[in-house]
């Protein structure tokens, strides 16, 4: 079982690094983004009503 304190680290982990997904999503931080997925990932961005938006299906489309 994880514990109460190892529990924190993690959740502080996901925070942080939800945080810098927020902040990369600017256009103008492709590059910043893109160091944050692996060659073989895809991303997804959602309109408010949950339907896709923006779908880059490789870690090279981030960086076009």
């Amino acid at each position: 079982m994880v514990d109460t304190i190892e529990r924190l680290h993690v959740s502080g982990d996901v925070r942080r690094l939800m945080a810098r997904y927020v902040r990369y999503a600017d256009p103008q931080r492709r590059q910043d983004l893109a160091g944050l997925i692996t060659e073989n990932a895809s991303y997804t961005t959602e309109k408010p009503d949950g339907s896709p938006w923006l779908m880059l299906p490789v870690r090279e489309e981030i960086l076009r």
